[in-house]
């Protein structure tokens, strides 16, 4: 099964709590070298710098994007610093370019 079918099989989840704040647990026994992709309609420099503590913990970070963020290519650019491949992917055309 590839990423898009699995990303198309994705259910919506009202959350109270920053990415920061819940994803450490759901991340903390990934093996090293485990891919983590991450969709989110938005990315702080909180959860970019969570994101980055998986990277050096020897994970492959990838952040989809899932909606319009003001500060987009400021955070993309600081990802790329932090080796955290960020994407914006709002429209399936976005997908499309990625899968290409």
């Amino acid at each position: 099964m590839n990423i898009l079918t699995l990303l198309a099989r994705v259910q919506l989840h009202e959350f109270e709590l920053s990415l920061a704040e819940w994803l450490p647990r759901q991340i903390a026994d990934l093996e090293w070298g485990s891919t983590l992709v991450v969709v989110t309609p938005y990315l702080d420099e909180d959860g970019l710098w969570l994101l980055h503590n998986a990277y050096r913990r020897g994970s492959s970070v990838t952040v989809l994007i899932c909606a319009p963020q003001q500060n987009f290519d400021a955070i993309q650019a600081r990802g790329q610093k932090l080796n955290v491949q960020v994407y914006r992917t709002i429209w399936e055309s976005d997908l499309n370019v990625l899968a290409a």
